[in-house]
């Protein structure tokens, strides 16, 4: 009967989480302070549609005014000189462009710099007879719209002027422009078009009235009366060469050219611009009129000339952004907070996370897939939120009712585990059961030097005294580093990095604790000093490898802990310090992973006793960030020197860079060490199949 009820309970609690986490996605949807998030989504919709590669439209050419277009001529580009705007609308018309769209105002007449550029501009305008130009609206103190049109002088010439304001939103840290209002109207009743609803009257051969009632039913509007622009691409990108003509670096979607490759000597076939809706605009570097789009990504701005194309041909191919509806992303809710909400009841964290990324990618890819077919807006992020709010809520339930099973386990293990195990119980209680995981780990092999003797001079109770201050200090060290302690045996300890749980560059964590061991332990020393107690160090040896970690042993008794040969390399390398008088070895594979982050000097390639495989180890002696002394250093480079003549067979040689190193240091063991090996290889030479390698005799 109690498991009936509490099978209910859950079903009813898990229901009621579904239901919530669905109404807050539809919340977030709705919310205008989320909007942003949602319009950053959209961004990456565009870039992913365009990473596929498409070919340039044909209806549309752009043609960017830059400044070595007119500096030669006029000596000034700002304002750009009328003269150059006629010959440039000659060139276009000449070459049979159908519509010519001026993304540039013209408010002012410039007769003090030109006296005859306005009229000649007027000219040209009614030559080609099929120019175009732009108006911007403002807003007065009470919020109202009123329009500025060009001069009266120009509007003689022109077929239609069309308001050149865009929409902005914050969305991404910078004003981005995705909107486009394709008609306003103002206080007196009379109502405008956008600079692009006008090109698209014009090319489609529509009358005004009618496009405008055409923008109140056919084309999807925002509340606030704007038209989401179906960017087809991203903007061609330029680069400014040293002689002042620009090159094109990356092809857009939509042809452009620039200005001087129009009236300059180079000029453009026909074919290129004939019967085509050519837009100009102020392509200058310094010029305002450019705009982050969602394609913007630290440069790449849009101008705003291409900004209208994109609206243009949203109008033109009636490629319009809609709104999914209200019913169709109730029901995508409720299928994913369901999905999710199940599986975290149900299963483990590792399921449960790959489950949430599942159905995260299979909400972005509906959405993406909506979007590029359909012309569906479906909000992405509010569904992926929902997604994740419901695996949090479902693990929230799911750790209230379990917590009591929890901790049963804790209380059970704690005294004895280490607290790491411990949570890894907690979180997945299955690993109670025997066996073990391949992971990659650090292994971390610690001992004191000359420890038997130092017993026997010590009272058992100073002994124990000295033992556990000693591995008091190496242990807290070990855990400052984000190592796991796996044993002690006798003055010995045992440390892993990576293990049980996961950490980053384990391997660089396994040195720092190497190095910060020694220091504590010279504390130590000059502690032990004053007590009159012996001068303790200890020998590390250190390795990075695949091994088994888990739990070993029996199911009357079993330790949590790693077997496999990089966990005998390591206390192989602990020993071989005896050799060399270095007091801290690392393995290749160890090294491998650490270069650039440790200072190091190479001791040998050994063949460790039991193994047959040759392996490369290396003296730890410091952090990369820590320089040495003038002395260290050349005493490092002396004898790396020293070893490759020992490796070249070069022992005489190799002996003098041996004796020069140790004239920095008189102590250097290693560097002892090769003098007698370069000796004993020069009265009994090595065979011609010798490799430098040194086989271990001893543990």
């Amino acid at each position: 009967m109690k498991t009936t009820i509490k099978r209910h309970n859950k079903v009813l609690w898990v229901s009621l989480i579904i239901l919530c986490v669905s109404c807050f996605g539809i919340y977030f949807s709705l919310n205008p302070a989320f909007r942003s998030v949602e319009e950053n989504a959209l961004d990456i919709m565009f870039r992913l549609r365009s990473s596929a590669g498409s070919e340039p439209v044909p209806e549309v050419v752009i043609v960017m005014v830059d400044e070595k277009a007119i500096a030669d001529d006029f000596g000034y580009y700002d304002p750009l000189p009328r003269r150059y705007l006629a010959r440039l609308i000659d060139t276009l018309a000449a070459k049979g462009a159908q519509w010519i769209a001026i993304d540039i105002a013209f408010y002012d007449r410039l007769n003090m710099l030109d006296a005859a550029g306005d009229s000649l501009l007027l000219e040209s305008f009614k030559k080609a007879g099929n120019v175009m130009s732009v108006s911007i609206w403002h807003q007065n103190d009470e919020g109202e719209l009123y329009i500025q049109n060009p001069d009266s002088f120009f509007m003689a010439g022109l077929k239609g002027v069309g308001y050149a304001n865009l929409q902005v939103s914050g969305g991404g840290g910078l004003a981005t422009v995705r909107e486009v209002k394709p008609i306003a109207t103002v206080p007196d009743g009379q109502t405008h078009l956008a600079f692009s609803s006008l090109m698209y009257c014009l090319h489609s051969g529509m009358r005004f009235d009618d496009f405008i009632q055409s923008v109140k039913n056919d084309i999807p509007l925002t509340k606030n009366g704007s038209m989401v622009i179906n960017y087809i691409g991203p903007p061609a990108e330029w680069k400014k060469q040293t002689d002042g003509y620009w090159i094109q670096t990356k092809e857009g979607s939509i042809v452009t050219y620039r200005s001087s490759r129009l009236t300059g000597e180079a000029s453009l076939p026909a074919e290129l611009i004939s019967g085509k809706l050519v837009i100009i605009g102020n392509g200058s570097e310094f010029v305002p009129d450019r705009f982050v789009t969602p394609y913007y990504s630290g440069s790449n701005w849009m101008y705003g000339a291409e900004v209208h194309a994109n609206a243009f041909l949203t109008m033109l191919h009636k490629t319009y952004i809609r709104n999914g509806s209200m019913i169709l992303l109730a029901i995508f809710l409720l299928v994913l907070t369901s999905l999710m909400a199940l599986v975290t009841v149900r299963m483990g964290f590792a399921a449960e996370i790959t489950i949430a990324i599942i159905l995260t990618l299979i909400a972005w890819t509906t959405a993406y897939l909506l979007f590029v077919h359909k012309g569906i807006w479906l909000p992405v992020m509010s569904m992926t939120l929902a997604v994740w709010l419901s695996y949090f809520a479902a693990s929230i339930y799911q750790a209230i009712t379990e917590e009591r099973g929890k901790k049963q386990i804790r209380n059970m293990f704690a005294r004895y585990a280490p607290p790491a195990y411990v949570d890894e119980l907690v979180k997945d209680p299955s690993k109670l059961e025997l066996g073990g995981e391949e992971k990659e780990i650090s292994i971390l092999f610690s001992d004191i030097e000359g420890f038997t003797s130092m017993s026997e001079n010590l009272s058992p109770r100073e002994l124990v005294e000295l033992l556990n201050e000693y591995l008091g200090a190496m242990t807290q060290v070990i855990f400052q580093q984000g190592g796991t302690l796996d044993k002690y045996i006798g003055d010995a300890i045992v440390a892993v990095f990576g293990a049980p749980l996961p950490q980053n560059e384990h391997a660089l964590h396994a040195c720092y604790a190497a190095l910060e061991m020694q220091k504590a332990l010279a504390e130590l020393r000059q502690k032990w000093n004053q007590k009159g107690l012996p001068q303790v160090r200890n020998r590390i040896g250190l390795n990075t490898g695949k091994v088994v970690f888990g739990n070993i042993g029996s199911d009357i008794r079993y330790d949590y802990t790693a077997i496999g040969d990089h966990m005998n390399l390591s206390s192989r390398l602990e020993g071989a310090n005896k050799n060399y008088g270095t007091y801290c070895m690392i393995s290749e594979f160890t090294y491998n992973l650490v270069r650039e982050r440790v200072i190091v000097r190479d001791l040998d390639v050994i063949v460790v006793k039991g193994k047959s495989k040759p392996v490369k180890v290396f003296e730890l002696i410091g952090r990369a960030n820590e320089p040495l002394s003038a002395e260290q250093r050349k005493l490092i480079e002396l004898y790396q020197e020293g070893i490759k003549l020992y490796r070249s067979r070069n022992w005489q040689e190799a002996i003098t860079k041996f004796e020069q190193a140790l004239t920095y240091q008189h102590t250097d063991e290693p560097s002892k060490l090769y003098i007698r090996r370069c000796k004993e290889f020069l009265a009994n030479p090595p065979g011609d199949d010798w490799d430098g390698t040194y086989h271990m005799t001893s543990k």
